[in-house]
């Protein structure tokens, strides 16, 4: 997991692990920027660089709370209006057909999400292991 480190103005800075193989942030910005008309916002890249086996990306600051910042303290109508934003984003981004689960730039994706205890890695192997014997 990235460790984040919010400014106390408009900016987020955020350090990962070096992942030689993964797609980087900027590079997956960089992609949703240049798609330009979608329904959500995008943090603007005020820098990133490579140093030491880590990553670094300084990021504007979206505004408004965090969704883990404002959860708690939201009614069950705007939770629900908000997972349902969330699944509206994720329909129009499910949209854009790619030849593999992969980074923007043909990488591997370096956040790992677990699916039932196996990481998504090893479960779109698993996927396209049967996919590729029903073949």
């Amino acid at each position: 997991m990235p460790a984040e480190y919010p400014q106390s103005g408009d900016a987020v800075c955020k350090v990962k692990i070096l992942d030689p193989d993964a797609t980087r942030e900027h590079v997956t910005l960089q992609n949703l920027h240049a798609k330009r008309h979608l329904s959500f916002a995008i943090p603007c890249i005020y820098y990133h660089a490579e140093h030491s086996g880590r990553y670094y990306i300084i990021l504007s600051r979206l505004p408004g709370k965090t969704l883990g910042e404002a959860w708690p303290a939201l009614d069950e109508t705007a939770k629900q209006h908000y997972v349902s934003r969330i699944v509206n984003i994720c329909k129009e981004l499910a949209l854009w057909r790619a030849g593999a689960v992969s980074g923007v730039d043909g990488k591997h994706l370096s956040d790992i999400v677990r699916f039932n205890g196996h990481s998504a890695v090893t479960w779109t192997r698993e996927v396209a292991g049967h996919r590729l014997q029903a073949q």
